[in-house]
């Protein structure tokens, strides 16, 4: 998640230059439009979903991660500002389920005297995303402006399927805090 943040971060301005409007005295504005849409529509998600339905952790990072993967592949095609837009919409929705049911899977996962390091460790998350994007999402960038989102859809699919088959052990260990793998 936090690589997929910053590959939006760090791309979707030269994005939108080189492949939505081609217009460098418009950029600014188009793209803080969409890192508006991106942070209002997480926003009214976490305050209007996850807040007031008690959801499963479990899905809410299942349907968070998915919807940001396929965000991240549509996104590989997108030609129109009111299409990125509307992905970004999507991708600040998936990311307002996916990031409360991770703390919260993760903060159910340990026990109270580990919950000030877990969540230091979850802060980590988003700063070591923009650490590693330059160096491995740049490049991929400079190939083909595609590319990096679609490497993210993949890594996202990726993680879904991961998730999904060691859900069993992975889910056990958070209702049991004891782990079947040692």
């Amino acid at each position: 998640m936090g690589i997929a943040n910053a590959c939006i971060v760090l791309t979707s301005s030269l994005y939108v230059n080189d492949v939505i409007i081609k217009n460098p005295e418009d950029l600014y504005f188009f793209v803080s439009i969409g890192f508006a849409i991106v942070a209002l529509s997480g926003l009214i998600t976490q305050l209007f979903i996850v807040d007031k339905y008690s959801l499963n952790p479990k899905s809410l990072v299942f349907i968070g991660l998915f919807l940001m993967s396929i965000v991240f592949y549509m996104l590989s095609n997108v030609e129109e500002i009111i299409s990125f837009y509307l992905l970004l919409a999507i991708f600040g929705f998936g990311g307002g389920l996916a990031r409360p049911g991770n703390v919260s899977i993760l903060s159910l996962s340990i026990n109270k005297n580990e919950q000030g390091s877990a969540s230091g460790m979850m802060g980590t998350v988003f700063p070591l995303g923009h650490l590693l994007t330059p160096f491995s999402i740049m490049p991929l960038y400079m190939i083909n402006p595609s590319f990096p989102y679609l490497f993210i859809s993949f890594l996202g699919l990726f993680l879904i399927l991961y998730m999904f088959y060691n859900q069993k052990l992975f889910f056990n260990f958070i209702k049991t805090g004891v782990r079947e793998d040692v």
